[in-house]
């Protein structure tokens, strides 16, 4: 597993998972200054702390491919972003990117929110 992160690689995962610098502190367990400390690079990541967010972009990954293997049948699929804000919901930030991905890949996918009526 890699041990080793750059500040610039730890922002793109960051962005491209649709999360905060708040929330990946909280998920991790450091305040949100080392995760600011990581991102401009003063600060070297603890390896647990890399794997840690190894582990969410694969879940995103494993994510997507799950969505889009269940939408790729579907005559009129569907993204809805469910914004219930309870502490185990992935943010919406999150929600969006996979949705972005999966509509990358699936023809046709309409994204959203959960309030929002399905067309």
């Amino acid at each position: 597993m890699t041990t080793t992160m750059t500040a610039a690689e730890f922002r793109a995962i960051r962005a491209g998972l649709g999360v905060t610098a708040e929330w990946v502190a909280d998920h991790v367990g450091v305040r949100v200054r080392a995760v600011q400390r990581w991102e401009s690079g003063v600060s070297q990541m603890k390896p647990g702390v890399i794997e840690a967010i190894l582990m969410l972009e694969a879940q995103a990954a494993d994510q997507v491919a799950e969505e889009v293997e269940t939408m790729s049948g579907s005559r009129m699929p569907v993204f809805v972003i469910e914004d219930n804000g309870g502490d185990d919901a992935w943010p919406a930030g999150w929600q969006r990117q996979i949705a972005f991905r999966v509509r990358q890949q699936v023809s046709g996918v309409r994204i959203v929110d959960v309030a929002e009526p399905v067309p």
